[in-house]
This record gives C-alpha cells, structure tokens and sequence, in this order.
C-alpha cells in the first residue's frame, strides 16, 4: 500500500514510473531526474543503487507533504508495542462463524502482521430547494474490503504521526510487520466505499425528502389556492361577457393560466427532487497491525483452513466475509470452488 501511494503521487506530478526488477522501481521526473526506489528492506541491503522507502524517511515524508498540499491521501501509523490476543480462540472463532456441515474449527496457529485500512472522506451536497452539504466518512478493510467504519473512533484514537525531524520514542517502537497478504487495491477500496456511500446517501435522500415533504406539499397548495381562485374568477368573468373579442381574450387567458399552473406544478416538484452530488474530499491511509489467525475446518475426512483476523488496536474481530462475494456472514459452506455463503447456489 505504501508503494501504491508513493509511485501514484509520483505519477500525479506527472513523473513516469517502471518496474524494471521485483521491488525496484525507476521513477523518472517530469524534469529528467532519476531516482531508482524500493519499498523493500532486504532489496535496499542487496541493492545499494536503490533508495529505501518507508515510513520515517525523507523521501516518504516529502511525498506526504506533496498529498496534505494536493488535500488528497495521507499515511498513518498505529504503533502498539504491546499486543493481547484474546485467549480460547477456537471457541471465539466458533462463536463467530458456523460453518456448514462442519466440525468446529479449531486453532492451528495466529500471527501479527501489518494490515491496512483506507478511510475515504466523501463531500457530498444535496440540491433541492436548500443545499445540505455533508462529509461521509468510510472506512474499508484493504484486506477483506470490509465497511469497518464504526471502528474509525478507535482507529483514529491510536493512530500516530511519524515526524522525521525526531526519532521515535522508545516505548512506542515496534517491530517491522510481515505486511498482510494479499491486500487490494487502492481502486478496488475506493470502489467498495463507493458502495457504501452509495447506500448511505440514498437513505439520506429518503430522510430529506420525509423531512421536508410537508414544505413541500405547503407550497403546493397554496399554488393550487392562487390557481384555482385565479381560474374561478376568469370563468365567471368569460360567463358574463358579451363582446367577442372580449370572449376571445378570456378563453387565451383561461389556457394560459392553466398551462402556467401545470408548469408550477412541475417546478415545485422539481425543486425538491433531491439530487446527490459526491467528491472524494481526502482519504486516508492507515497502517495497523492485524492478528491474522488460521483455523482448520473439518467436513467428514476433509480438511481445509480458513483465515480469520483480529484488530488489536480496537479489541474485536474483523468482519468475517464471503470470500466468493465480499459479503459480511455468520455462515459459511464449501463445495467444489471453496467457501461461499450461498451466492454461488
């Protein structure tokens, strides 16, 4: 994730990059300057041609300044030096997922690694008869592409700022994290929050559109109360007239004021026909250790295990997902292709 958030603001300031071996990269500025990076440490301890990047260092640091001034993505750390894993995990594992025409799963071994989650702050503005503007924040799972927005306050709780100027302090030092495997994309995320925030502000529209459904129908009848008057008073006016041209320019009128109640009509719906406008304002791009957790699941005399995760830094387990359909479930059953939750049936 630090590599896909480098390289694409480098490509932003318009920079071409290449991958011209496994883990190194030459990036080529719009000015002509090569730099020749990598994101791994063993690579930069083989290859002393090529400049180290991650957290901490000078070049990361600057390219975080370039994102906080283009108000796009930026990285946060959360450091925990001390990290609990719940105990009795087989029966906490069995609590959290049943698996179909199994035996309970059982624990074969649990690792720390380093996860990621993206929170993607959304500027929305809903055009009606008043503006409302909000900002809707979601947060994906890089991992799982799981909604895991209602951990954001214990997320943004611990999170931690490395200043380059200053070394960490001891106690909040931690170990290098084998990152979390595989992760998605930057773009895949950002499509799953678009999901997200999709549902979000179709429920905002209907709540809006109850909120100010009696203003509306306010206005519609007093348009039907000028309207209709308005026509009474010409009718009786048409039913007492002699003169034909007089006759003429009433029946015009009549039509006219007609048409231009329909056309009030129309705009008065219009106006509080509620239409969502999205931007992305910022995201950001935190790196968190994960409990990566595998189990064994056992079906008669097979055998196949399975990956549950654990967040430390906000004391509960991830969303256990489809792995056919990114689903959230509580239950999962196997057949020729693997796990599914009955998407595939």
């Amino acid at each position: 994730m630090i590599a896909e958030f480098v390289l694409g603001t480098f490509v932003q300031q318009g920079a071409t990059v290449e991958e011209i071996d496994w883990g190194i990269y030459d990036v080529l500025g719009p000015e002509g300057d090569l730099r020749r990076l990598t994101f791994d440490v063993e690579v930069a301890q083989d290859r002393l041609d090529c400049e180290l990047v991650s957290i901490g260092t000078p070049l990361f640091e600057e390219i975080q300044q370039v994102s906080r001034q283009q108000g796009k993505t930026l990285v946060r750390w959360v450091p925990m030096p001390d990290i609990k894993v719940p105990g009795s995990l087989s029966e906490k594992v069995a609590k959290l997922i049943h698996f179909v025409k199994c035996r309970p799963p059982q624990v074969v071994s649990w690792t720390v690694e380093e996860g990621s989650a993206v929170l993607f702050r959304f500027h929305v503005v809903y055009q009606m008869a008043e503006l409302v503007e909000e900002i809707v924040s979601v947060l994906i799972d890089c991992g799982l592409l799981a909604d895991i927005t209602s951990l954001l306050p214990s997320l943004e709780a611990q999170w931690f700022a490395v200043d380059p100027a200053t070394d960490l302090a001891q106690d909040t030092k931690q170990p290098s994290l084998r990152r979390l495997q595989p992760l998605h994309s930057l773009a895949e995320s950002y499509q799953q929050a678009a999901k997200v925030v999709s549902r979000q502000i179709n429920q905002r529209i209907d709540e809006l559109q109850r909120e100010y459904h009696v203003q509306q129908q306010e206005e519609q009848d007093q348009s039907d109360r000028y309207y209709q008057t308005t026509l009474m008073t010409l009718r009786q006016q048409l039913q007492n007239a002699v003169d034909a041209s007089r006759v003429q320019r009433l029946k015009e009128k009549i039509i006219a004021t007609q048409t231009d109640w329909d056309r009030r009509r129309e705009d008065i719906a219009r106006s509080y026909n509620i239409v969502a406008e999205v931007s992305l304002d910022q995201s950001v791009l935190y790196l968190a250790p994960v409990v990566s957790i595998e189990a064994t699941v056992q079906q008669r005399t097979d055998r196949w295990p399975f990956l549950l995760f654990y967040y430390p830094w906000a004391r509960t387990w991830a969303p256990v997902v489809c792995p056919s359909c990114n689903t959230p479930v509580t239950k999962l059953g196997h057949d020729n292709e693997g796990w599914h939750c009955g998407c595939r049936e």
